[in-house]
């Protein structure tokens, strides 16, 4: 095996091995839609609205426990035991835009982050989002498991 070969093994590997470890999807959908993305349950996935905040995100159960960043709007999961299945539920944004998501875990993803681009919207400017947030609406919530509880971060 020549040097050259052997250099570019090396790099397909450390490609391949980078993409385990890290990786960033981007979708694109109106809001009222629907979206399916993966979520890691071996470490923490990020989601996040492009342009804007994500207030809450509404479901009936869930297996991950999130966490809502009151700085950056984004969405923290983190797998919390049990059997992994495919959850649904719903995204709210601070500027009143709901999409409906399917979120698929997958023990392959180490590392796993999703933006969300809102087609059809103009973005609010950030002092009509910072007025959001100080008025309250920056909360997060989800119902987790059977017994209807709450959690807010």
């Amino acid at each position: 095996m020549n040097r050259f070969t052997l250099i570019l093994l090396v790099v397909g590997v450390y490609l391949v091995a980078s993409s385990l470890v890290a990786d960033t999807v981007r979708l694109t959908t109106r809001p009222d839609q629907n979206i399916s993305f993966d979520v890691s349950v071996t470490g923490p996935t990020r989601i996040s609205v492009v342009d804007n905040r994500i207030s809450k995100i509404l479901q009936s159960s869930s297996d991950f426990e999130m966490v809502n960043d009151e700085g950056t709007g984004d969405v923290f999961l983190r797998f919390a035991g049990g059997q992994p299945t495919s959850e649904s539920g719903y995204i709210v944004t601070e500027t009143g835009h709901t999409i409906g998501f399917t979120m698929n875990p997958k023990t392959e993803l180490e590392n796993h982050t999703v933006l969300v681009t809102l087609r059809g919207v103009s973005s609010a400017p950030a002092s009509s989002q910072q007025t959001n947030a100080s008025a309250g609406a920056s909360g997060f919530a989800v119902n987790s498991g059977g017994n209807g509880s709450s959690r807010t971060a």
